[in-house]
């Protein structure tokens, strides 16, 4: 009887140590898997990380980014002599939504959209309209400014 029980406390524990080597074999080999897939991928990883980082503007705090995409604007305005008559905007976890109407000339507008666009990928134009009253073009904009907060 004692060699009976000794027996099977021996085959169940063999059981659990076959049961924790299988755990730790499937553990050791989804870990070499995944190293394997980040070293032959390190460089398009990199690139995605690196245009991630482009599309999003580092600033420390909310309110400079605020400050930051209106002088940007305001900027852009004047370099193509048009006018800023409103801006809204609502504030998200790491953007603002910013509805701003200008005054100006059609040319001046397309010449101001275009800048916007090529160089600053964390500006995302939504919604534009046009139109034109008696004696001057308004062009409104929807646009989403992209940040991440940075205390670099």
């Amino acid at each position: 009887m004692i060699i009976w029980s000794f027996a099977i406390g021996v085959f169940v524990f063999n059981l659990i140590k076959i049961n924790h080597y299988i755990k730790k074999r499937k553990e050791l080999s989804s870990k070499e898997i995944i190293s394997r897939f980040l070293k032959q991928n390190s460089d398009t990883l990199k690139k995605i990380l690196r245009e991630r980082e482009r599309l999003y503007d580092h600033v420390v705090n909310q309110k400079i980014a605020s400050l930051k995409v209106q002088e940007l604007l305001n900027k852009l305005a004047k370099e193509n002599r048009i006018s800023i008559e409103k801006i809204e905007q609502e504030q998200g976890e790491n953007n603002l939504k910013l509805a701003v109407r200008f005054n100006g000339a059609l040319k001046n507008f397309l010449d101001m959209l275009s800048s916007l666009t090529l160089n600053q990928p964390y500006i995302e134009v939504n919604e534009f309209r046009l139109w034109f009253a008696k004696d001057k073009s308004i062009l409104e904009l929807k646009i989403k400014y992209n940040f991440i907060l940075d205390s670099r």
